[in-house]
């Protein structure tokens, strides 16, 4: 189990009690009493094995600042005790939950923000509307049938709803 911590860089307490967890169930051979890595990387050691390509991303909480890799995982020392990476997880769990109310809080808005807006975008479209007679009479004093008179109020007000929306229907 030693040489398969120093491997993953990881504390050999963290290796037995994913044994113990049965985070690691094939790649435990009982008997002999060893790891095989080969096995054990699929099942846990891929957590813990870090890609050379991967740019490291800070994450600071209070006075306490993590390097990530895109993986999420975290490069801990494999001389940290099992209390210290307990404390560890738990200031991390903490800074997700900040950054998880961050981002949906962003995506909430105000009622009467939102009441605001609406009222304004309604009041736009009421004036284009109302101005869209005057645009297309001489069009539809000219048309040669109804039908192509319904056509040219068609494509006005379809003109409109495109201006507002960006939908091209």
């Amino acid at each position: 189990m030693r040489g398969y911590a120093k491997y993953l860089g990881i504390s050999v307490r963290a290796v037995s009690m994913a044994v113990k967890n049965q985070l690691i169930i094939n790649g435990y051979d009982p008997n002999e009493k060893k790891i095989i890595v080969k096995i054990a990387d699929n099942e846990y050691g891929f957590l813990h094995l870090h890609k050379e390509n991967l740019k490291p991303i800070g994450v600071q909480v209070g006075e306490i600042k993590f390097d990530l890799d895109l993986t999420g995982l975290i490069p801990i020392p494999s001389d940290v005790t099992y209390a210290e990476a307990g404390r560890i997880n738990e200031i991390l769990k903490g800074a997700l939950m900040i950054m998880e109310y961050e981002k949906k809080s962003a995506e909430l808005v105000s009622k009467s923000e939102l009441q605001q807006e609406l009222n304004i975008l309604a009041g736009k479209l009421k004036q284009r509307i109302i101005a869209a007679p005057n645009r297309i009479t001489n069009q539809i004093f000219t048309a040669k049938s109804q039908s192509e008179a319904h056509r040219i109020i068609d494509n006005a007000l379809q003109n409109i709803l495109e201006d507002f929306t960006g939908f091209k229907g």
